[in-house]
């Protein structure tokens, strides 16, 4: 069933956009051989996957996912993850942040698979529902500006193939979909990768989706190989931002903020209950690295959403949000929304 585009992937040859389909067709049919799934993903791996190839990907399992039908454009802030740094959990801190700014935010995630602590595992904690019916989590979007996506619950198709995922043990092309499938279409992203080799290509593909003004970014860390997939302060921040079927690439150094460099050590957490700690204290107002960092990253979806004109002030803005409040009394009420669903 599988072996023509075997041969074809041995000979290091694209996949067309039929032909991935046929591919997933075969891949979610449990009648076929399980060795040929595993080459066909473990052969796309050692070939490199192309954009157009990634791109097909995504569409083809689109197809395939539930959706949410929202009037507005959203944001959404997500990490590939991958990285392996054990840290707080930035991107949901900076969802929950930017929401309480003021624009529409779907976070799409699920529980840890490559890191200690997922986003839902981060908003379970927090006693967040992280498994509404889609209407309410379609009002609470509407209502509160913010609503979680759990992944399972709008992708059957990838969570049949979870079990092959796990047994093959390496990074496929299927790591790579994830945050380019929000149910809710995302229109703006600040997207998070933990290697400079990925900044190009996840920039070229959100200019192929065609979408809003969105950001690609990565934070390199010093004496290291591997970054983190977020904007942070502990190290200057590569950016590549997709507006209008152009890229722009620059560099963001906390310290042109004002905002001092930290450590990795001071943005890891150990354990779920730990990461929410950290979150947590940034959003009662207590400064530090933590709350530098979800500043930065929620100030940056506030400008690719264009709720402010720079990144100086969203930044700015974010920065007023955790000094206020604004926060807690957003989780306060999700926690209290979540009863009446």
């Amino acid at each position: 069933m599988l072996v023509p585009l075997l041969n074809q992937l041995i000979r290091q040859i694209d996949l067309t956009e039929m032909q991935i389909d046929m591919a997933i067709n075969h891949l979610l049919d449990p009648a076929v051989n399980v060795a040929q799934k595993s080459a066909l993903l473990a052969l796309l791996r050692a070939k490199g996957e192309s954009v157009p190839e990634i791109v097909g990907f995504i569409h083809s399992f689109k197809r395939r996912m539930q959706r949410i039908s929202l009037a507005m454009p959203v944001l959404d802030i997500v990490g590939t993850g991958g990285d392996g740094l054990r840290t707080i959990n930035l991107s949901t801190g900076a969802a929950l942040l930017a929401a309480s700014c003021g624009i529409p935010v779907a976070k799409h995630g699920n529980r840890a698979v490559s890191s200690h602590c997922g986003s839902a595992d981060v908003l379970a904690e927090m006693n967040i529902s992280i498994d509404l019916p889609i209407a309410m989590l379609t009002q609470m979007i509407e209502c509160y500006q913010f609503g979680f996506c759990f992944a399972p619950l709008f992708h059957p198709a990838l969570k049949n193939l979870q079990m092959l995922r796990c047994a093959l043990g390496i990074p496929t092309i299927l790591n790579f979909l994830g945050p380019f499938l929000n149910p809710a279409s995302a229109q703006h992203y600040v997207l998070g990768v933990h290697s400079t080799a990925l900044l190009a290509k996840f920039s070229e593909i959100l200019l192929q989706l065609n979408l809003g003004k969105s950001v690609v970014v990565h934070t390199p860390l010093q004496n290291s190989d591997q970054g983190m997939d977020e904007i942070s302060t502990a190290g200057v921040a590569m950016i590549a931002e997709v507006d209008q079927k152009t890229i722009r690439y620059y560099t963001l150094d906390p310290q042109d903020f004002n905002l001092p460099l930290s450590t990795l050590e001071q943005l890891q957490g150990r354990s779920i209950a730990e990461n929410v700690h950290g979150l947590m204290q940034a959003f009662e107002g207590i400064d530090g690295p933590v709350a530098d960092s979800l500043a930065l990253n929620a100030g940056m979806g506030l400008y690719v959403y264009g709720k402010c004109h720079s990144i100086t002030e969203g930044l700015k803005l974010a920065q007023e949000n955790l000094q206020n409040g604004s926060v807690l009394k957003l989780i306060e009420t999700l926690q209290g929304e979540q009863h009446h669903a």
